[in-house]
């Protein structure tokens, strides 16, 4: 896995330089048939105001060019998030052969690694930046059909991390989901559970997608909570989205529904 530390700062500088081209496009033009634009200023006049008009019907209509409005808003603004991941597996098979071959694993990925903590219960480890903590524990088995007494308990947790908006949607996709996809096939089939909270710096960017017509400056307090229905067979438990005015929070019982909601709330691609 590599990290992209400054590739977002990239993505924002070519969103400004395209600004910047379009606007230089348009003066040139002005620049160039001025001539013509006094004389029919009447037709320009009104290509204008249809193109205002296209705009708003676009803006109030469609829901993907309004994800789009908004996305680009918090690209250009350099927008910054504090996240933090806390996974929970429960399994009879969950055990200590388990959690020594989950930590060999972790040992092995990305380019950079550095162990805090191990012992036979507790291990940390920093890769490439990326903090993950790991807990095993044990709890005892209520089912009295099963042949073990008790039920192993994996705890995962991604503390707070601080970025850009921009390095946080290639952070999550090329490194966090790859190291919770390989967790979750070391683990096998459990009883899962998956909490994700996002804090934003400022009012949440995406706020006016709950509230239209209400100017976020204007916006006191704020709070939702709605389930949505899993997108995975044979899964029935629905995910759990909550939104705050600086807030963003996703509780799911699968990975891939976790993923799903990541991009569609956070990343607005999708759904």
């Amino acid at each position: 896995m590599k990290r992209f530390p400054i590739f977002g700062s990239y993505l924002t500088i070519i969103y400004w330089l395209i600004i910047v081209i379009l606007f230089s496009l348009v003066t040139l033009f002005i620049t160039l048939y001025i001539s013509w634009i006094i004389k029919n200023w009447t037709t320009v006049l009104s290509a204008i105001v249809t193109l205002v008009g296209a705009y708003f019907t676009l803006k109030d209509t469609s829901r993907k060019f309004y994800r789009f409005i908004y996305k680009t808003k918090a690209i250009l603004l350099n927008r910054r998030v504090a996240w933090s991941l806390n996974a929970v597996f429960k399994s009879e098979k969950l055990n200590h052969f388990t959690f020594n071959k989950l930590k060999d694993r972790l040992r092995e990925l990305g380019e950079r690694r550095e162990i805090f903590v191990e012992t036979d219960y507790d291990f940390a480890i920093q890769i490439d930046g990326l903090n993950i903590k790991c807990n095993l524990s044990f709890m005892d088995n209520d089912n009295i059909f099963s042949e073990s007494d008790v039920i192993g308990k994996l705890n995962i947790l991604i503390p707070d991390y601080h970025a850009p908006y921009v390095e946080t949607n290639l952070l999550l996709q090329n490194e966090v989901i790859p190291i919770l996809n390989e967790i979750t096939n070391i683990v096998g089939y459990s009883d899962a559970d998956f909490n994700f909270d996002v804090i934003f710096k400022d009012t949440h960017p995406f706020i006016g997608m709950y509230v239209k017509n209400i100017s976020k400056n204007n916006i006191v307090a704020f709070s939702c909570e709605y389930k949505e229905t899993s997108t995975v067979k044979g899964i029935k438990d629905n995910s759990l989205i909550s939104v705050g005015k600086q807030s963003l929070s996703f509780h799911t019982k699968d990975l891939h529904s976790l993923s799903k909601a990541i991009d569609k709330h956070l990343f607005l691609s999708g759904g």
